[in-house]
């Protein structure tokens, strides 16, 4: 190797002597520089795969690694006085160092619509893997492969279910786990419990020989080192005592407001969980007068499932079964509503062409009034039971509340409209149909007060149905009165002016036909 360092005498400049030839470490070959010989170590030797494979498949030499440049044959040229233009804001100049060529597309653009940059190989084509980053245009930039795209699509629905199914499975582990401790434990305080019932010191021997097998159940879990409860994580001290856990022996504290651990007796645990195998029979096991303390994500674990398929097993509160009745009810009262105003469109299409209405259709009429009448009915029947129901817990009188509101705003935008919807025949006469024998007269066409019984029984039900949403909708305001719901009161006693306006017209029409 040629070349050498020196320095001067006295300790001053350094005096560097260029270093022109250096043989290769591995082959003992001479290249000309430090630079030269990394070139040669990563392409002939393979120090730097990518690179060696990238150069050999190309049929190219160390000697090109320095030379090579990026094709530059598709570059756009200013024109003959030096002037450019940017294909992106149109600015022109003739300036040096104001336009640069976008590498990918080789079109001139300002140095501010040419800022952005991607990976290209020497090629001038977009290479996100191998490529060197290159300034390129926004054009470009935003049409690159990938760039607009959503991203690729992977299935991980079966690693999903995999993982389900693993955690699924600790989970039945941990609750059989403590199934058979529990199991374990009940059945050693039975014997217990069966040995020293007869003796004199009963309550004493009992508690020392189950403290003993609570201890021999699950190992407990060293306190000394243990700072914080293991469910609520707060620090104890002298107000909050450390307690093991008799089924997993974790420590926890006994906090009324977070219920960390609690003494449950055993009468309550076995009742909880008949399901379970244990030696003696429940009934003998209730007598025990004992309590263990568990925390409360073995209780959890233990009785969450159990507790789920028995309130499933359930019958559900009166209230809940009644708001299921209000909402097919009320179903059904809007279809007939819907059938019912098809059916007067029908009916109206028919007196425009001067047609006899068909008997088929004022039967069909006939029977859509009375299941109306007999759907609205029920549904103010409904609404008054829902109304007297005494909710046995908050979450009911909630419930409560909103059936009662919900029923009033459908008794207001359905029931009552229903004093608009037109008569289903007109009773005008027709000049141009046919002449009819005269029919026999009918007791529906007696008249009281101008109206026939048939419309005196549609005011009565129209007048019954309007008194009781009135009072439904009073006991409501009393009610909102009671909670200080005072925004409710405001718009239940603007239905209430609203049904005592449709009461008063109502009973004008029927005159001395109405009721009090």
């Amino acid at each position: 190797m040629a070349g050498e360092r020196s320095f001067n005498s006295d300790g001053g400049r350094q005096k560097v002597v260029q270093i022109s030839n250096i043989n290769c470490p591995v082959c003992g070959k001479s290249v000309g520089g430090l630079t030269k010989l990394n070139d040669h170590l990563d392409v002939d030797h393979e120090f730097d795969k990518e690179r060696s494979e990238f150069y050999k498949g190309n049929g190219k030499s160390t000697k090109d690694l320095r030379t090579r440049q990026i094709f530059k044959k598709h570059w756009q040229k200013p024109d003959s006085y030096g002037r450019a233009l940017c294909q992106e804001c149109g600015v022109s100049s003739s300036k040096p160092n104001t336009f640069i060529n976008c590498r990918k597309c080789g079109l001139l653009y300002c140095n501010l619509h040419c800022k952005k940059v991607i990976k290209l190989n020497l090629d001038a084509r977009y290479d996100p893997l191998h490529g060197k980053w290159y300034a390129c245009c926004n054009r470009c930039f935003n049409e690159r492969p990938g760039y607009n795209d959503y991203g690729s699509l992977v299935d991980k629905t079966s690693h999903f279910i995999k993982l389900r199914e693993i955690k699924n499975e600790d989970k039945r582990l941990r609750s059989l786990q403590l199934e058979n401790r529990l199991i374990r434990l009940v059945n050693g305080i039975a014997t217990i419990y069966a040995k020293g019932k007869s003796s004199i010191l009963m309550n004493f021997t009992i508690r020392n020989e189950a403290s003993e097998l609570e201890r021999t159940v699950t190992p407990w879990k060293n306190d000394r080192g243990v700072l914080d409860c293991s469910v609520c994580f707060q620090p104890f001290g002298l107000t909050l005592w450390k307690h093991h856990c008799r089924l997993c022996g974790n420590i926890v504290c006994n906090r009324d407001e977070t219920s960390c651990s609690n003494e449950i007796s055993l009468q309550h645990l076995v009742n909880a969980a008949k399901d379970l195998p244990y030696q003696q029979n429940i009934s003998d096991l209730i007598e025990i007068n004992y309590s263990i303390r568990l925390c409360y994500k073995c209780i959890k674990n233990l009785y969450g499932e159990r507790k789920f398929r028995k309130d499933t097993q359930k019958t559900k509160p009166q209230l809940l079964l009644l708001c299921e009745s209000l909402g097919s009810t009320s179903k059904v009262i809007t279809d007939t509503i819907f059938q019912m105003e098809k059916f007067m469109v029908r009916m109206d299409d028919s007196r425009i062409t001067d047609q006899i209405p068909k008997e088929e259709d004022m039967t069909e009429s006939k029977k859509l009034r009375t299941k109306l009448l007999r759907s609205v009915a029920m549904y103010n029947s409904l609404a008054r039971q829902a109304s007297k129901i005494t909710p046995a817990n908050n979450t009911e009188a909630k419930i409560k509340i909103s059936v009662q509101v919900a029923s009033s705003t459908f008794i207001n935008e359905k029931i009552l409209s229903l004093k608009k919807v037109p008569g289903m025949m007109d009773e005008s006469p027709r000049t141009n149909s046919p002449i009819r024998e005269p029919d026999k007269i009918q007791s529906t066409d007696l008249l009281f007060n101008n109206l026939t019984i048939s419309e005196v029984k549609k005011y009565r039900n129209e007048l019954m149905v309007l008194k009781e949403q009135k009072f439904l909708v009073e006991s409501m305001i009393e009610e909102a009165k009671k909670l200080r719901k005072f925004d409710e009161v405001v718009t239940l006693s603007a239905n209430l002016s609203e049904l005592s306006t449709q009461i008063t017209k109502t009973q004008d029409s029927l005159g001395d036909e109405g009721f009090t």
